[in-house]
């Protein structure tokens, strides 16, 4: 995996769930980008979205991120586990949008 390619990391219900773990990486000076906050939006209880919105970093930041993410209540929204410092994160399935 490239390190400048992005690596899916979390999922979340909605897009302001997505949005506060965002906060937590930019608060590490990690970049991360959100996708999908809208898609969906059709009224869901809760805000919620259909497929999950989702919350994507650099492979190269991805052991930061799920360690930073890990110490929050989004670590349930991790589509990837924590690993050894050395080790890379496998990437999600790929996903049909």
């Amino acid at each position: 995996m490239k390190e400048d390619e992005l690596l899916l990391i979390a999922r979340f219900d909605t897009a302001f769930e997505a949005e506060e773990a965002k906060l937590v990486l930019d608060d590490g000076e990690i970049e991360s980008m959100i996708s999908d906050e809208t898609v969906g939006d059709i009224g869901l209880p809760g805000g919620a979205t259909a497929g999950g919105v989702k919350l994507y970093v650099l492979a190269a930041d991805a052991p930061r991120a799920i360690a930073a993410l890990a110490e929050t209540p989004a670590r349930k929204d991790l589509v990837v586990e924590a690993e050894e410092e050395d080790e890379k994160p496998s990437p999600a399935p790929d996903q049909a949008d």
